[in-house]
């Protein structure tokens, strides 16, 4: 019985095939269409990008993607159509309670008749600022409760990757004489450790929020780092810097 050939790893990846029977798929099979004749899904975008600067607002007001202009236009349309209409076709002799100020008699007999249709009296314009002003809060209200709940998770899985770094960085550290022998294999765990927590949190982060491009992950200049030193370590905390 002949014994299974032991490839090494890189062997085994360069022929398309990876331990446990799993195997690379490329760029190009993703963009293949599937046996049913559909493509597969791109990973989502995010609802909107937001840029910073002194008039970063102007694009965001004009823009139509993700706003909620879009579904209100046509209704709004038909309203305005609906004002309209009554504004120019409709008097006072056929609906008088809203001529003269609220005063019926004025636009039956006549000494109003060429006031305006709508809008003459307050109440008109109260019912519309009192559900649009109600409608604008719930919605900032929801819109703002949703982001911060985000927010908070995001920081909260942060924290909890520092803290298992850390702990796992203390639990390493030496106990005895015998074990300080080898403190310069527990700096280089250390090391490696905070190097590996820090890409997890970059790539975790790179992909919340979306970004086309692995820009976001090279290493910083020494001017963009914290600190005066030139190499000096710095915490996974620090990827929200660029947020």
């Amino acid at each position: 019985m002949e014994s299974p050939s032991r490839e090494s790893p890189d062997a085994s990846i360069a022929s398309g095939e990876l331990p446990h029977g799993l195997t690379i798929v490329s760029e190009e099979a993703l963009a293949a269409p599937a046996p049913g004749g559909s493509k597969l899904r791109e990973r989502a975008r995010p609802a909107r990008t937001y840029r910073k600067g002194m008039i970063a607002d102007v694009p965001l007001m004009l823009s139509l993607r993700g706003s909620a202009l879009v579904r209100t236009l046509p209704w709004a349309t038909l309203a305005g159509g609906y004002a309209a209409v009554l504004h120019t076709q409709v008097g006072c002799q056929v609906w008088p309670s809203f001529c003269a100020n609220g005063n019926p008699q004025d636009g039956i007999e006549g000494n109003n008749s060429d006031n305006d249709f709508i809008f003459m009296h307050t109440y008109a314009y109260s019912a519309i600022l009192l559900a649009s002003g109600f409608g604008l809060v719930m919605r900032l209200n929801q819109s703002l409760g949703r982001y911060w709940e985000a927010r908070s998770a995001v920081q909260s899985m942060a924290s909890k990757w520092c803290d298992a770094i850390l702990m796992s960085a203390y639990m390493d550290e030496e106990a005895d004489d015998e074990a300080k022998l080898r403190e310069k294999e527990s700096a280089a765990f250390a090391r490696c450790l905070l190097h590996l927590g820090s890409l997890l949190h970059a790539t975790a982060i790179h992909t919340l929020r979306c970004d086309r491009s692995l820009d976001s992950l090279r290493a910083r200049s020494p001017s963009r780092r914290p600190g005066e030193q030139r190499h000096q370590s710095y915490t996974a905390a620090s990827w929200f810097d660029g947020l």
